[in-house]
């Protein structure tokens, strides 16, 4: 009897922990020069908060040498970005841009300590601040860019 306890026991620990990757956090890429006019190097910023499966934060997408600033609802406190877990490393996230009216629907994934970043739009419908495809480090968030987002379930996500 104290066997199968132990067993029980082992197993319930096990599998009550979460087997889900944590996207929290600020992820951050610069692409090489995309405008012929200027040196400026682009950037793409994903600030994410999860909370379960359940994923929200805002985003900061500069293109054509930083002539075109994407910061969806700069002014405001509901997420740019939301989406769930689908798997143990993977996240559908449906992101809402200045520059689109149609959200842009991307799934990421966290491998080796990096954020794999893809866009499910074609690349015609994507706007210059937004890539199609990257990989994206882990950088140290600087204290604004979750703003007043306290939680995911809080501001309509």
């Amino acid at each position: 009897m104290r066997k199968l306890q132990k067993i029980f026991a082992a197993f319930f620990i096990i599998f009550s922990t979460s087997a889900f990757a944590d996207f929290s956090g600020a992820w951050h890429i610069e692409h090489p020069k995309s405008s012929v006019v200027t040196k400026i190097v682009d950037e793409f910023n994903i600030y994410l908060m999860q909370e379960g499966t359940i994923v929200c934060g805002f985003h900061y997408g500069t293109g054509r040498g930083k002539s075109k600033l994407d910061w969806g609802w700069a002014y405001e406190d509901r997420p740019t970005v939301t989406g769930h877990v689908t798997s143990s490393n993977t996240a559908y996230i449906v992101l809402h841009s200045s520059h689109s009216s149609n959200p842009i629907e991307a799934l990421i994934t966290i491998q080796k300590g990096e954020l794999l970043w893809l866009a499910k739009n074609s690349k015609a419908e994507l706007p210059p601040t937004i890539p199609e495809s990257a990989t994206l480090a882990h950088a140290t968030l600087k204290g604004e860019e979750l703003r007043e987002l306290k939680n995911c379930s809080a501001n309509d996500t």
